[in-house]
């Protein structure tokens, strides 16, 4: 599963550069394995993991508030099927996909905050936060 993410993530570096078009792919990559994630697992095991879908979502919304165009415009990819015999690799794939983002957020503000609106700057802090707490909670609810 490893290398699955590496190369969406490649992917999309590749298809769509620097822009919030990339972190848009990849925190909608991640909801979608979170989502697939907790359908596989016992209720008990998975039931966290609506929070983390919850956060990715809200990191979405974020984005989608400041440039609405994004759902019609970008890159939407998946991880595919859970493999059932693979659990752990698709967490780690999802964990991937989550820190690709955090630090794409981390590289637009690098690359200068100062050309940005403010709702564009708030986008992208709520972002941050929202991401890593997302993280921290799918390496947290699945063995």
């Amino acid at each position: 599963m490893t290398v699955v993410w590496q190369e969406l993530r490649g992917e999309l570096h590749d298809r769509l550069g620097e822009g919030v078009e990339t972190l848009w792919s990849l925190l909608s990559a991640a909801q979608t394995g979170v989502m697939a994630l907790a359908l596989m697992l016992p209720l008990d095991d998975g039931a966290g993991l609506d929070d983390a879908a919850t956060n990715v979502m809200a990191a979405l919304d974020e984005l989608e508030l400041v440039r609405p165009e994004l759902t019609f415009d970008s890159f939407t990819a998946d991880l595919g099927p859970v493999d059932v015999e693979d659990i752990g690799g698709y967490q780690a794939g999802i964990v991937g996909l989550l820190q690709a983002a955090g630090e794409h957020v981390a590289q637009l503000a690098r690359n200068g905050l100062a050309g940005l609106e403010t709702s564009a700057v708030l986008a992208l802090a709520t972002g941050a936060s929202v991401i890593g707490s997302a993280q921290r909670l799918v390496v947290g609810r699945v063995a």
